[in-house]
């Protein structure tokens, strides 16, 4: 069993209850270990009372501070020279063998009132050891400390979060924090909980007034002040969950506090005190050394001026990686984002001119990739592939990280042919790593992964055969595992699930597409209602999508029904607006893809058969709602949803054009062609065809409903070009040639 033993040494006139509490509170952290089956142990020592006779068991006692794990100091007005000389002991231990980590408390008091002892122990941390401590106004900072130390210490996947007024660890909730000063002192928290607390209130007597008077203004509040309520609710998780990243992240530099700089201690100063925007600012400043601007030591920046050891580069590389993880937590704004170019851009540059951390090259990679910077996430990508060739030990997982990232533009630009030679290379060194591996279980789920990159590469190659081949082996490999009693398998295996479904979609083979479609249906079902995970609900609602879809179209072959369709597709609808709900930003594109996909069922004329009538009204409302999501979603996320705004704004022009609605149809036409017409200007290879057809459709409204031929031929001759060169629709161009002839 692992034991693992923190020593409190606190005086005992002044802390006696604190010493329990805090004994107390780490023994019963031992029931978590319990519960997860675990061999670890966590012992806790208080040193002896100071007025006991200590001299006949001086030696046990140093013997013990040696060897704990953790040694916490605690100091408040009065000077102990028992609990000095203990700290020493732990010192002098620490530098032979780095056991144990020290930590120590000052009780957060004026100086005038401690006792000058104290005042030189300070004097002595801060000078001769340059030691970390922290100053304290209640014990639950303290305990707040350990729960942060036993995740560091235990070594398995314990998570420490924020979340509505307390720490919660292990998703358990441990410990409140309205005693601590990080949360109770920050304003930003306190006003949004009294906001919230309003919220509440204005909730509850709607509700009143609403079930004795049923006012329907009533009503109306309450669904107003509801929305404006988990908005409120989410900004407050966001800041929380900002606040104790960054402190999870700050206290980590406390286990080698020699290397702590004093703008980071600054930092962890303000964050203790509730001063969260202030940490963050002085970790934004450079640092003068002897009068020179040496090097910007922070987490935000560190382009070294001079050079300074490759040993302290590394640490500056290691604290810029701390930075971009802190900032990816947060929204991606505009200026978020060149935080982040600049994070990346200096710790490559770093790595590249000293060949040292290259995986923070894999990192800007990856984030390149995100951002749809083909060309300077390929010009990486071909360095690093040399850095590798010349280098020696590379770690086997770097290079096929390395080659997964180069697969990424090939995949994104639809150069299939490319795609294939790359995942081939990739699905061969994973099986050649396998064989060569004592542990070959660790390379099945890439594998898998390669199986199914291949597969869509060849669905949209139109090989279905290929496809299929690849896809099924996928599918076995997460059915066998899901069959094992892995519950993890089970979103992997519905989505290849839903792949090899669309496969046989595509060629009408209705009964087998049923099959696959029907699989992760059925085994998602019982779950969707009860389960916690968000995106196992998303999941399920885009499986009812497609097997609503396969309904309708395939009446006669599986039996199928308009009602059933119809049942599906609004369950999904039902689903997603339920998802919105709880996260607005996360779930939005996927609300607009249901309204897309229900434009697109009453847009077919199988629902005419099956007595869906004025079906293209309600694809025009759906579409309508569509547009107003993308629109919200660009606002945001412009690179993104910009061109799905595009599409959905084309898509809806043509319902106007069959409702007669001319205007209409035209106004959201010019917004279609617009957005393209500034995306092919960017990236023509993988939006010209796109924008040709809006072309088409766009002039055939000139052409045949407002009769403005001049408008309706510049247009034609937009979409020729482009489908000439790209080779396809040729019946289109026959058409608009037919057309320009006639009015030549």
């Amino acid at each position: 069993m692992k034991r693992i033993t923190f020593y409190v040494a606190a005086n005992q006139d002044e802390f006696s209850m604190e010493r329990a509490e805090i004994a107390d509170y780490i023994r019963s952290r031992n029931d978590l270990f319990v519960q997860r089956k675990r061999d670890i142990f966590l012992d806790v020592k208080l040193n002896k009372i100071a007025h006991e006779d200590m001299n006949e068991d001086s030696e046990s006692e140093s013997d013990t501070v040696a060897e704990s794990n953790f040694f916490y100091t605690i100091m408040g007005k009065g000077y102990d020279s028992s609990v000095r000389s203990l700290f020493s002991t732990a010192l002098d231990a620490f530098r032979k063998s780095e056991n144990p980590k020290i930590f120590t408390y000052f009780k957060d008091l004026e100086d005038d009132n401690v006792d000058l002892g104290v005042s030189n122990f300070k004097d002595y941390l801060d000078k001769e050891v340059k030691h970390f401590y922290s100053e304290f106004t209640h014990v639950d900072s303290i305990k707040l400390d350990i729960l942060e130390t036993i995740c560091s210490a235990t070594g398995i996947n314990l998570r420490l979060e924020f979340r509505d007024g307390y720490a919660y660890f292990d998703d358990r909730k441990v410990l409140p924090l309205n005693n601590i000063p990080m949360y109770k002192e920050n304003k930003d928290i306190q006003q949004l909980l009294e906001v919230i607390k309003t919220y509440q209130f204005i909730i509850k007597m709607a509700d009143r007034d609403y079930q004795t008077m049923h006012l329907e203004s009533s009503l109306t509040l309450r669904e107003t002040t509801k929305n404006a309520y988990h908005a409120a609710v989410e900004k407050l998780h966001t800041l929380e969950n900002n606040i104790c990243i960054l402190y999870s992240e700050l206290f980590e530099l406390r286990f080698d506090d020699s290397n702590v700089h004093e703008m980071e201690k600054e930092a962890a100063c303000l964050l203790n005190r509730g001063n969260y925007e202030a940490a963050l600012t002085v970790l934004r400043n450079p640092v003068l050394v002897d009068g020179e601007l040496q090097a910007e030591k922070t987490i935000r920046f560190g382009e070294l001026i001079r050079t300074i050891g490759i040993n302290n580069l590394k640490q500056y590389v290691s604290l810029r990686r701390m930075r971009i993880r802190i900032l990816h937590t947060y929204q991606p704004t505009p200026e978020i984002i060149a935080e982040l170019h600049e994070c990346y851009d200096k710790n490559t540059v770093a790595a590249k001119k000293y060949h040292i951390e290259l995986d923070c090259v894999l990192d800007h990679i990856r984030f390149l990739i995100l951002q749809k910077q083909k060309k300077e996430a390929t010009e990486l990508c071909e360095w690093l592939s040399v850095c590798f060739e010349q280098e020696k030990d590379i770690p086997e997982d770097w290079k096929l990280e390395l080659e997964q990232y180069l697969l990424e533009p090939f995949l994104y630009y639809n150069e299939f042919d490319k795609a294939e030679w790359h995942v081939k290379s990739i699905l061969e060194n994973q099986l050649l790593l396998r064989n060569k591996s004592s542990n070959p279980a660790k390379y099945d789920e890439q594998i898998a992964m390669s199986w199914i990159n291949l597969g869509l590469i060849y669905f949209n190659q139109n090989r279905l055969k290929e496809a299929e081949q690849y896809l099924t082996k996928a599918v076995n490999y997460y059915a066998g595992r899901y069959g094992q009693g892995d519950k993890t398998a089970l979103k992997d295996l519905s989505e290849v699930s839903i792949n090899l479904g669309s496969l046989c979609y595509t060629e009408e083979r209705w009964k087998e597409a049923d099959k696959y479609y029907r699989l992760p249906y059925m085994l998602l079902t019982p779950l969707y209602k009860e389960t916690k995970d968000l995106d196992l609900k998303a999941l399920y609602a885009d499986i009812c999508c497609d097997l609503g879809r396969l309904q309708y179209k395939s009446h006669y072959s599986i039996q199928g029904s308009s009602d059933e369709a119809h049942r599906l597709y609004y369950l999904a609808m039902d689903i997603y607006t339920e998802l919105v709900d709880a996260n607005p930003e996360k779930y939005k594109p996927g609300l607009a893809r249901i309204y897309e996909k229900l434009a697109d069922y009453y847009n077919q004329p199988a629902a005419v058969y099956f007595g869906e009538f004025e079906t293209f009204e309600k694809a025009r409302d759906f579409l309508s709602k569509a547009r107003e999501l993308y629109e919200e979603l660009t606002g945001s996320d412009k690179n993104t949803y910009e061109p799905r705004l595009g599409v959905v704004c084309a898509d809806l022009a043509r319902q106007y054009r069959y409702l007669g609605q001319f205007p209409e149809a035209e106004k959201n036409f010019s917004i279609a062609y617009r957005i393209y017409k500034k995306l092919i200007s960017d990236e023509p290879k993988r939006y010209n065809i796109t924008f040709a057809t809006i072309c088409y459709f766009f002039g055939t409204l000139y052409y045949s409903s407002i009769k403005n031929i001049e408008k309706a031929i510049k247009l034609f001759s937009e979409a020729i070009a482009i489908y000439e060169v790209e080779n396809v629709y040729s019946e289109r161009v026959e058409i608009m040639k037919e057309r320009l002839k006639e009015n030549s």
